[in-house]
């Protein structure tokens, strides 16, 4: 007949006791729909307000998000075998510790402060800027991601969670800074510090048209250099400059200037990096010395470690 059976000893051909879908008794009750349960019936359980488990898990990782650690420390076990809650007494906080941002949040703070990010919701992946030769090496001769297709257009400044994602191939970007494989479930995301995350948020295409972005509403926000870098330093970190960072800020900008002065093709190099093109009314000299200013702050401790 028709069903699902526990097989003797594992025996495909001995069926044993006839079984339908269902909870533990220990827990709330499955209400069924129909004559048998469905996974709709399963999703509505898992959200039911006399179902308390799905809450403490959420809210339990939630907490491990912003503290690091869970109120339950096993964020994947909260049966027998896993740790009690530390809350209310014993494990005691003063303040919440500091994180790197993880690698989708660095690409789109980078891409928000510049105004260049599309804010679309929905749709298929994208494929942003990546070093050459990522895909090719693995990828099977009819495969229909043999080589890689950069995007055009907005499709380059989605927001990361849209960026398509080769199992044996991830972006190198994510990569370098911890992101997941994807090939399982990820628990808790570990984190590194590498030189090559620097270099990274120094010369990669993506962030460096981003400081020029920014370097461009700077530009665009007043004609006082000392209210250009605040609104860099408000819309980045937000807070206004200290006297000593106006002043390392300023010396970098005139020497930048004075270097893109003197050789013009410099600046127009330096403002041209990526797909989206640099204001033609703005002067490009400005504009790169700047866009060196913007780069510095987007790497700034407080711009990349959450406080």
């Amino acid at each position: 007949s028709v069903g699902t059976f526990v097989l003797a000893r594992g025996e495909y051909d001995k069926p044993g006791e006839k079984v339908e879908p269902n909870t533990p008794l220990v827990l709330p009750p499955l209400k069924k729909s129909g004559e048998r349960a469905n996974r709709l019936d399963l999703a509505k359980w898992l959200v039911a307000p006399e179902n308390p488990l799905t809450a403490r898990v959420a809210v339990n990782r939630f907490w491990q998000q912003v503290f690091g650690i869970g109120l339950v420390k096993t964020s994947h076990d909260f049966g027998t075998q896993g740790d009690l809650p530390s809350h209310p007494e014993n494990r005691k906080l003063a303040r919440g510790p500091r994180f790197r941002l993880s690698a989708e949040q660095l690409r789109d703070q980078a891409l928000f402060v510049s105004g260049l990010m599309d804010h679309r919701l929905g749709g298929k992946g994208v494929n942003p800027y990546q070093p050459p030769n990522i895909w090719e090496p693995v990828a099977f001769g009819g495969s229909n991601t043999r080589s890689y297709k950069q995007a055009k257009g907005t499709d380059l400044y989605r927001r990361s969670v849209y960026t398509f994602f080769k199992r044996t191939a991830p972006h190198p970007a994510m990569t370098n800074f911890d992101a997941p494989s994807r090939e399982q479930s990820c628990l808790q995301r570990e984190s590194s510090n590498t030189p090559l995350q620097a270099l990274q948020l120094m010369n990669d295409v993506q962030h460096y048209e981003a400081a020029r972005g920014l370097a461009t509403r700077m530009m665009q926000s007043s004609s006082d250099l000392n209210e250009r870098f605040g609104f860099a330093f408000e819309s980045v970190l937000s807070r206004s400059p200290g006297v000593e960072e106006l002043t390392i800020a300023t010396k970098l900008y005139q020497r930048q200037l004075a270097r893109y002065e003197k050789v013009p093709e410099d600046a127009k190099k330096a403002v041209g990096f990526g797909e989206s093109k640099a204001p033609r009314d703005l002067d490009v000299s400005e504009l790169a010395a700047f866009t060196l200013v913007a780069n510095l702050i987007l790497n700034m401790d407080e711009a990349i470690v959450r406080n």
